[in-house]
Order: structure tokens, then sequence, then C-alpha cells
């Protein structure tokens, strides 16, 4: 059956559900801008068999999959905190009918709002979405069926801080490192490894170490023909660069290399530039967690090592300081337009960056070492005087 089959057979289903609830009004939270706040930890109570379906959400989102059921709407804003919704009765939530979990992101006035994750098939008929929930962003929590409807309680719960790949453990080459996700956080980091970049999305709990780079091949693995072991389907994620700005290396889910019996496991090599940081994230297939053994082996030298993407570091001189620092060696420099860019930028600091930078400036326009001013901000170790009748409010002015 396509796709746009299954949403009929939906809309139509949902009719013939909704009857018990035939005369009842929609709930309040039937769409977007009726979101009711959700707090943590809570149980919240509801139906979707009146509610209307909205047409706002992503087609497909983690494993939820929209088929236009009815569904309502729960809202709150992140604070870096590790959120668990559920309809599921181990995590406190219930459900009378197939439910499925989207969790999106954005404003309600866009067309179609970004997917965080979504959940159909954590249980029986019950779903459950675990994710980091960043700091100042608003999140939407949508309560929906799989061409069914009914009565839930969705729970939400905060699990503690987001942990991201700062708490890295430093393992070396070759080694063998027993781990576990049990207890472990989802993870911070952007998808730079997600689908539509030949690689798996995953907000399952996980696990980070790092190791530093030889310039000679690397082998990550849980696989037991290469010293690993799982007692979860692991997935294995490694980046370059920092936490702030991460870098894809390699993603793998299964290693079908591998042994018959343990191709659940994982297996990523890459080519390592000589000391340079590399993370890796050992996690879980959907909510699974469990005991691990990551083996690491170096392998030959290698010359096509994934460029990382770095971070750039803040510029040291900014545009305006160099600009107002080179007119202040300047008596006789006119007025700044005012529709210049650095019209009304602060006062210029005279850093030691800032003033070599000016300084050599001014000695290549000039083409030989210049004499600052006995008002300019950079020290010198040679001073004009002021001109005739530039007094201190003259040269603020300037």
């Amino acid at each position: 059956m396509s796709r746009r089959s299954l949403a009929v057979t939906g809309v139509l289903l949902s009719v013939c559900l909704a009857a018990p609830h035939l005369g009842q009004a929609q709930p309040p939270n039937d769409d977007c801008a009726g979101a009711l706040p959700l707090t943590f930890p809570s149980l919240n109570p509801g139906e979707t068999c009146t509610a209307s379906p909205s047409f706002n959400l992503p087609s497909v989102c983690g494993d939820y999959l929209a088929l236009f059921d009815g569904d309502v709407w729960f809202t709150f804003v992140g604070t870096d905190q590790e959120v668990r919704v559920s309809t599921c009765d181990e995590f406190g939530g219930g459900a009378t009918f197939d439910t499925q979990l989207v969790v999106t992101s954005g404003s309600c006035t866009d067309p179609v709002l970004d997917c965080v994750d979504g959940d159909d098939n954590s249980g029986v008929i019950c779903s459950t979405v675990q994710f980091c929930a960043e700091a100042g962003v608003t999140y939407h929590v949508v309560v929906t069926g799989f061409l069914s409807c009914g009565d839930f309680t969705l729970a939400a719960e905060e699990l503690g801080p987001c942990q991201g790949c700062d708490s890295a453990e430093r393992v070396d080459v070759p080694s063998r490192t027993a781990g576990t996700t049990i207890d472990a956080r989802a993870p911070i980091l952007p998808a730079c490894c997600s689908e539509d970049e030949g690689g798996v999305f995953s907000t399952s709990p996980a696990t980070w170490y790092s190791v530093i780079g030889t310039g000679r091949s690397f082998t990550a693995s849980t696989c037991p023909d290469l010293g690993g072991s799982a007692e979860l389907d692991t997935r294995l994620t490694v980046y370059c660069g920092s936490c702030d700005g991460p870098t894809c290396v390699g993603v793998n889910d299964d290693d079908l290399a591998c042994s018959p019996g343990s191709r659940l496991t994982s297996t990523v090599s890459w080519c390592t530039q000589p000391d340079t940081e590399y993370l890796i994230q050992v996690h879980g297939l959907g909510f699974s967690a469990g005991d691990f053994v990551l083996a690491l082996e170096e392998g030959s030298g290698c010359f096509d090592a994934y460029p990382c993407r770095v971070p750039e570091p803040p510029d040291a001189c900014p545009d305006c300081d160099v600009f107002q620092l080179l007119r202040l060696a300047d008596p006789g420099a006119p007025p700044v337009d005012p529709g210049h860019p650095c019209a009304d930028a602060p006062p210029p600091t005279a850093t030691t960056e800032c003033c070599d930078l000016v300084e050599t400036l001014l000695a290549l326009l000039s083409g030989a070492p210049t004499e600052l001013p006995p008002w300019h901000p950079c020290p010198s170790r040679r001073r004009l005087p002021p001109p005739d009748g530039l007094d201190d409010l003259d040269r603020r002015r300037r």
C-alpha cells in the first residue's frame, strides 16, 4: 500500500474510531497555536478522537509516519536537559490505542516544522522519544495515532544535563575498552552523520571516547572478530574537529563482515591526521542500551585523511578597530561619513595584535616606519608632537 493510500485509509479509519467521542468538543491543544505547556516531571492526559489532523508536521520523522490521524500538541522551551516523553506504562504513560509521537522545533507559522525525532514502535501500542533539548529552543511534542485514536497519558521527564563529547574518555591505540551506555545520555552533537549524508541518525544514549591521530589508519569496532563485543545493537560514529564544530568522519550501524550472529555490532575505519583528536560515539538502535567492549587498532600509513573542519578563532583585531586606529594616526583625516559601517562603532581597543597590524599597515603605506602621534592609544617608541590648534576635544571628535 502506498503512503497516499495509507493516509486516506487513516483518515477514514479515524472517523470510524472517533464515533464514541462524537458530540465532544475538540481539545484546546488541537493545533500548534493552542499547544499546552509541558512541564517536568508531569503526566498529561488527553485524547485524539475529537482532534483534527495537522498538515504542518514532517511526513517522516524518525519512526513517525504522517497518516493524518487526529493529533494534539504540547510545547516547552529547552534548557540543555535530556528529555523523555512517552505513552508507555514503564515510564508512567499509557494509551488505549497505537500511538505515534513526533517532536519538532520551529515556529507554528512555518509551512512544515523541523523534525527532531519521532517514534511509533517503542512498544506494542506505545511510543517514546528521548532527546537533548537545547537551551532556548522551542519544542513541540505531538501525540497522534497509527490509523487509530483514543485516550492517552503523556509522561514527560527531564533526565539530567545533556552529555556531549566534552565528556569523552581518552583511550590509546591499540586498546580494548569496556564501557556501557546504560544510564548514559542522548548525544548533543548535531546529526552530521545523518541519513541524507549516507549515515545514521540516533538519539539513543551514547558513550564517548577520544583518540589522537598518528597519520595512520585507525579501526574502531565492537565486532568480536576484531576484539570487541556488545550486548546491544550498536552504532559507531566518528567525528573530528571540536564539539562546537564537529566534522563527521565515518559511521556504521551493522558490520556485515562480522561473523554470523554478531552482525549487529559496528566497525568504522578511517585515515587519521597526525596530532588530530577524533571523537568516537558508541550508541545503539532506538533506545537500546547495554555493555560493550570497544576495540581500537592502528593500521598502515595513509594519505587520504578526511579534512577536519576546525572552527576559526575569533578575529584578533576587528575591522572597525583597525579603521579607527589608522584614522587616529592621521590628524588630517576627514570626519567619518554617517553611512560608513564603522560610524557607530565603539572606541577601538589597542591590543597588541591591533597595534602591530596598524604600524605594519602604516609602514607599508608610507614606505618607512611611521611615528605615531602622542595621543594615539598604541604604544610606540617614537611619538610626534600634536599639531598646533588640535585640542583633546578635536582629537576625540576625529
